[in-house]
């Protein structure tokens, strides 16, 4: 009688394998609805300290190009000085280009805040360049003021400024690139010329006259600010970081009971790295989403931001693309 022989044994890779990156999908899915109130818990603790993250990060990604923006805007106020010997001590009429014009700028204080007056004198007004976010030079007699002196002349305080107008008409407000911040009181008093005195240094010819620095802290402001938002971050992530790992330790021993329970029914350590993983990454997807939402709420408050002597418009607060993918991939991390 011949001997049968013995079947081979199943191979082991195969009695082993694990089910597809699909299969194993649907399996984390599963478990991450159906966990228990402390798996929520955790999810949820874990999602708002990632969002907390998020938001820290990117109000502090937009801290310097929003100082670039209103050192940018700031610049475009300067005007640019026409080409004429500064040693002559009288002006010139015959040598004045038609589109050139004298700028007188003063500031003043009303009632605590700064008001910022620009006199404008023009040879001819229709030809001179007007400021930024003013459509056309003013006439004598005329005024331009920005959105906020407007709404204070129009309020009950406007009848104690109306006299610093001298008579002259309002004939429109400031856009918003003509102005260092939403609230900033400033106004372009247009004057009737005479060039027999004006002042040589004073006499421009466009406006964009270079950079000037808007921090208010001097020469070493951009680095002090640098220092100030390093440590500011520092202090808010650190506390925030050690809220998310304690957070992630809510709920452990039902984890590693969940984890048991799997490997006796013969999941794979693969199997339990994409459980963790989707129940992590779940999360920090929604701390980023709702951190995200979190800073685009939170950007029209920039007015009321000031870093040095004047806040910000809304659309300063952008960071950069290098910041955002930057983020993206730490706060995950």
């Amino acid at each position: 009688m011949t001997a049968q022989a013995p079947a081979h044994p199943p191979d082991a890779s195969t009695a082993t394998r694990s089910p597809g990156w699909v299969a194993n999908l649907r399996l984390a899915a599963a478990l991450l609805v159906a966990a228990g109130r402390a798996g929520r818990l955790r999810w949820l603790l874990v999602t708002i300290g990632l969002a907390l993250c998020t938001l820290v990060l990117l109000l502090a990604a937009s801290i310097g190009p929003a100082l670039d923006s209103r050192d940018g805007r700031a610049a475009a106020l300067s005007a640019t000085s026409a080409p004429l010997d500064t040693t002559d001590a009288s002006v010139d009429v015959a040598r004045l280009a038609p589109t050139w014009f004298q700028v007188t700028e003063t500031a003043s204080v009303y009632r605590g805040d700064r008001v910022q007056v620009s006199e404008l004198t023009a040879l001819d007004p229709a030809v001179a360049a007007p400021p930024p976010g003013v459509d056309r030079f003013p006439r004598p007699g005329e005024v331009v003021v920005s959105p906020a002196l407007a709404d204070l002349l129009a309020g009950p305080e406007g009848d104690g400024f109306r006299p610093r107008l001298g008579g002259d008409t309002v004939v429109g407000t400031i856009a918003d690139d003509g102005l260092l911040a939403p609230d900033e009181l400033r106004l372009y008093r247009g004057v009737a010329a005479d060039p027999s005195g004006w002042a040589v240094y004073r006499i421009a010819e466009g406006w964009g006259g270079g950079y000037v620095p808007t921090t208010g802290m001097g020469g070493s402001g951009v680095s002090l600010v640098a220092v100030l938002l390093t440590a500011g971050v520092t202090i808010v992530i650190v506390p925030l970081l050690l809220f998310v790992a304690l957070m992630s330790r809510v709920g452990s021993p039902a984890r590693d009971r969940r984890d048991a329970g799997l490997r006796l029914l013969g999941a794979t350590t693969g199997q339990l790295r994409v459980v963790t993983v989707v129940e992590t990454g779940t999360a920090a997807l929604a701390g980023l989403l709702v951190g995200g939402a979190a800073f685009l709420l939170a950007r029209p408050a920039a007015p009321f931001v000031a870093v040095g002597s004047t806040g910000f418009f809304p659309d300063d607060l952008r960071p950069s693309a290098g910041a955002l993918v930057a983020i993206g991939l730490a706060v995950p991390v």
